[in-house]
């Protein structure tokens, strides 16, 4: 990791929230798996806030669950599992209908097998979003096309 990729001050902020969580009643029963998850939170979201394009939408070429498992020395499934987490227990509030609008400028239709293939993202939060939007379509739509769609991020 770069070293001059987290600056001062968000060494500070992180300091200050990890403190936090560990004294405040908690001191000496902070567990391991808590303490990985915090630390694996900052990262991503400063991964993120340095991919950022101008139109708000990120860049998750740059900040894969590959480049991540890389950088971190762990496992592409392990970096997905602690994406949940995060989103569960820290949870942020993802502008999914850009970044699904941003991805479909290279989505195709497959004619003959009604499917809909979307570029691959890599953000867990943007690929529910999508599934739930598809089965929102497909509840309120009684056409064959729309009830033999299927979306494959790919």
């Amino acid at each position: 990791m770069n070293e001059n990729f987290f600056t001062e001050e968000d060494k500070i902020k992180f300091f200050d929230e990890i403190a936090e969580h560990f004294y405040e009643r908690n001191f000496g029963t902070f567990a391991k798996a808590d303490m990985e998850l915090l630390m694996f939170r900052f990262y991503p979201e400063k991964l993120t806030d340095a991919n950022m394009r101008e139109d708000g939408t990120i860049d998750y070429s740059k900040c894969s669950d590959y480049n991540i498992s890389k950088e971190l020395g762990i496992t592409q499934q392990r970096v997905r599992n602690l994406k949940v987490k995060k989103q569960l227990v820290y949870p942020t509030d993802v502008e999914w209908e850009k970044s699904l609008a941003n991805l479909t400028k290279n989505a195709r239709y497959l004619t003959g097998q009604s499917v809909v293939e979307v570029a691959c993202t890599s953000d867990e939060s943007v690929q529910g979003q999508m599934n739930g939007f598809r089965n929102f379509l497909l509840q309120r739509c009684s056409c064959v096309s729309c009830k033999s769609l299927t979306c494959v991020v790919s």
